[in-house]
């Protein structure tokens, strides 16, 4: 799978409206959410499915690109019991199909499993204790595994995740900075979420009061991702990726 495509399956997970009323947030200290932290033992990711449309944005045109079902449900009981995240994501045209499967404990929200399974390229770790392993195929290279030892629990954000934006406590100005796991890197990478404002969006008929989330580098050099969260539901309702000169490329809603 290309970076682009990559880029777009991540993305087909955010949601489409259009802003209509807006307020700026001010900035405050970050917040550094690790796997077990307090901030996210107050919420819950939202259960239920979800079906997601892309679009590429050429020049205001808006074409389809994919389409994707998200679906989060739970399982297991007490410490033993877990979230479950799964995508079914389809390019559009062509039919190209990418499945994706997350496990996360209840008890700290730290990866148990992440497998990615694509055209192009395909991933699978796994956690136990303090050890991760796994495998990682890219095209035109041969499969590499991972067998590392883990010095705390990790995040199961690869990617612009928009049920992880549900478990933080957004605000005026909150930042998280978030260590997380990349499986493709084979490593931690640290990412950052702020939120820069509070907006209205349309959709449909109805709208929604939201937190505008600058979700940091996504895809090429100097392309950007914003998010826009419903305040009430917690829900991602609008995401959008923004290039170099400030364009918007991608839009992605859920219905």
């Amino acid at each position: 799978m290309s970076t682009i495509s990559r880029t777009c399956t991540l993305f087909a997970l955010f949601l489409l409206s259009l802003p209509v009323l807006r307020s700026t947030s001010h900035a405050q200290d970050p917040d550094t959410v690790y796997a077990g932290s307090p901030a996210l033992g107050s919420f819950l990711p939202p259960l239920g499915t979800d079906t997601i449309y892309g679009y590429v944005d050429a020049g205001g045109n808006r074409s389809p690109l994919n389409v994707a079902l998200l679906t989060i449900s739970e399982g297991g009981e007490g410490p033993d019991g877990y979230w479950r995240v799964v995508n079914r994501h389809v390019s559009l045209p062509g039919n190209d199909t990418t499945s994706t499967l997350i496990l996360f404990r209840k008890s700290d929200f730290s990866l148990v499993h992440h497998s990615v399974s694509a055209p192009g390229d395909s991933a699978s770790v796994t956690v136990a204790g303090d050890r991760l392993t796994g495998w990682v195929v890219l095209p035109g290279e041969p499969p590499s595994l991972l067998d590392l030892e883990l010095p705390h629990p990790v995040l199961p954000v690869d990617g612009p995740s928009p049920w992880f934006f549900s478990l933080l406590p957004l605000r005026e100005g909150y930042t998280a900075v978030v260590p997380r796991f990349n499986m493709w890197s084979g490593g931690e990478v640290w990412k950052t979420y702020t939120v820069v404002a509070s907006e209205f969006v349309e959709a449909g008929e109805r709208s929604y009061a939201c937190w505008k989330v600058d979700a940091g580098p996504l895809g090429p050099p100097g392309y950007t991702a914003f998010c826009w969260v419903d305040k009430s539901s917690r829900r991602v309702v609008q995401s959008a990726l923004l290039n170099p000169d400030g364009g918007t490329e991608y839009w992605s809603y859920t219905r």
